[in-house]
C-alpha cells in the first residue's frame, strides 16, 4: 500500500469521513422521527394527517418475497444460471480508519 499524504487527499479523505458522520447522524434523526410520526399517528388513529402544509401519511407494508439463490443454484443449477442477471459495474471507494487520533483530529 502507498502512502498519499498530500493536501488534497487528506482534504478528500477529511470530506468524506465527514459527510460519512453527516449520513449516520442524519439517518439516526430520520429513524427517531419516524418512529415518533407513527406514535403520534396511531394515537391519533389516523394513517394520513396535514401538518403545517406536509401531508404524513404511515402505511403498512407486508415483507416482500425472495428468493434462496443459493438454495435453487444447489437444487436446479441449469435454471438458475438462465434465469441470473449481472448488474451494472460500479467503483467503490472504501475507507477504513487505521489512526484513530489522527482521524479524530482532522474531523474535528
Amino acid at each position: 500500500m502507498k502512502t498519499i499524504d498530500n493536501k488534497q487527499m487528506r482534504n478528500a479523505v477529511d470530506a468524506l469521513l465527514r459527510s460519512k458522520q453527516l449520513i449516520a447522524e442524519a439517518e439516526r434523526l430520520k429513524k427517531a422521527a419516524r418512529s415518533e410520526i407513527t406514535d403520534l399517528m396511531k394515537k391519533a388513529g389516523v394513517d394520513r394527517a396535514l401538518v403545517r402544509g406536509v401531508e404524513v401519511s404511515v402505511t403498512h407494508i407486508a415483507g416482500r418475497t425472495t428468493i434462496d439463490l443459493d438454495g435453487l443454484r444447489e437444487a436446479y443449477p441449469m435454471i438458475a444460471e438462465q434465469f441470473e442477471r449481472v448488474g451494472s459495474p460500479y467503483v467503490k471507494v472504501d475507507t477504513k480508519v487505521i489512526d484513530v487520533e489522527e482521524a479524530a483530529r482532522l474531523t474535528a
